[in-house]
């Protein structure tokens, strides 16, 4: 028996919006051992890197309580290291290491960051968690980073 915000979870995956961003290609599953989830979310081409980033979902309480991320490095099983992460305008931003050491991401969707910049509510409300929304939020946000003319590479 699945606990409720796991299932939850699972049930925001066969939600419309979740699917549309499969769909569209932007975003899917690559597995899921609770309370995480490794969803890869497509990046624009750029010459040396990837064509998407893997993201660690650790999501207990969901979606009361935000899910937090961190890129991922699959083959070595642990968090990816700087020059694994992407480069160049909102996206070097949200996916920097300099701050709580890279294990969470910079944006108003992640409860680590959110915890920290309470203001965000306010400041980013059209992205900031809350619990009437769910992890398309987040993947539209990366999403939108990764595929922007800003985004460099890695």
């Amino acid at each position: 028996m699945l606990a409720p915000d796991e299932r939850t979870f699972r049930d925001h995956l066969l939600g419309a919006a979740y699917r549309a961003g499969v769909e569209e290609g932007l975003w899917w599953l690559l597995g899921i051992s609770w309370p995480h989830a490794w969803i890869a979310v497509r990046a624009a081409a750029r010459v040396g890197a990837p064509d998407a980033f893997t993201l660690r979902f650790e999501l207990s309480g969901y979606p009361a309580q935000a899910p937090t991320a961190t890129p991922w490095d699959v083959a070595a099983n642990t968090q990816a290291g700087q020059a694994a992460r992407p480069k160049g305008g909102r996206a070097e931003r949200a996916f920097r290491t300099d701050w709580e050491s890279g294990s969470a991401l910079y944006v108003p969707c992640d409860r680590v960051a959110l915890a920290g910049h309470p203001n965000w509510r306010d400041e980013h409300r059209s992205w900031a968690w809350d619990p009437t929304k769910d992890i398309t939020l987040c993947l539209r946000l990366l999403s939108e980073m990764l595929m922007s003319d800003e985004y460099a590479g890695v």
